[in-house]
C-alpha cells in the first residue's frame, strides 16, 4: 500500500518517478524550505530587534513587545517565535530572557547531578538515565520549538524538573529520615 501511495504523489521529493512536467510544475509553485519557515521567522526577529535599537526603543528591548508580539508585529502565518528564548525575548526583553537561562541553568545543574548519580549507582539507574535522556532532549528543542513558554510543553518541564530533583541526592523535595 505504502509504493502504491508513493508512486501514485506528484510530488517529486516523494515519488522520484513522476513526469518530469509535474516536477517542473510543482518546482516552480512552491520553492523549498528546509528550515521549516524558521529562517523568515528569525530574519523577523533580527529585524524587530535592529529596529528597536537602531530607534533607541530601549524599554522593548529591556521589557519586550508583550505577548502575542509575532502576530502583532508581523504579518505571517506563523503565530509564534518557534523558539524559548527567541520568544521571551522578543515578548518579555531581556529582563525575561535572563529569567528563562536561569530556569534552565538551574534545570541543567539538576540534569548534571543526575548524569553523575547513574555513573555512580546501580539503584534507580534505569529513571535516572530515562530522565536525563528526556530532560536533554527537552531542553535541546527549547531552542527550535516553543516548550516552557507552550501550555503542553510547561507541564512536561514541571514534571520532568520533579523528577530530576526526586531523584537528585541533595533533593529538597524527598522527606529527611531520621538515622
Amino acid at each position: 500500500i505504502i509504493v502504491i501511495l508513493i508512486l501514485q504523489s506528484t510530488d517529486p521529493r516523494i515519488n522520484p518517478f513522476s513526469s518530469k512536467e509535474q516536477r517542473v510544475e510543482i518546482v516552480e509553485q512552491t520553492r523549498v524550505d528546509l528550515s521549516s519557515g524558521r529562517s523568515q521567522i528569525y530574519r523577523d526577529a533580527l529585524n524587530i530587534l535592529t529596529t528597536d535599537w537602531r530607534e533607541q526603543r530601549w524599554i522593548y528591548i529591556l521589557l519586550g513587545h508583550g505577548l502575542q508580539s509575532r502576530t502583532e508585529l508581523v504579518e505571517s502565518k506563523y503565530r509564534s517565535w518557534e523558539s524559548d528564548y527567541l520568544q521571551v525575548l522578543l515578548n518579555q526583553g531581556i529582563v525575561g530572557l535572563f529569567i528563562l537561562v536561569g530556569i534552565y541553568f538551574i534545570f541543567l545543574k539538576g540534569l548534571s547531578g543526575l548524569l553523575f548519580r547513574f555513573a555512580k549507582e546501580d539503584r534507580e539507574q534505569g529513571l535516572a538515565s530515562g530522565t536525563f535522556a528526556a530532560g536533554s532532549a527537552y531542553w535541546i528543542m527549547s531552542f527550535f520549538t516553543l516548550q516552557i513558554t507552550n501550555i503542553y510543553g510547561c507541564s512536561y518541564f514541571v514534571v520532568l524538573s520533579l523528577m530530576i530533583f526526586q531523584l537528585s541526592k541533595n533533593s529538597p523535595l524527598k522527606p529527611s529520615v531520621p538515622q
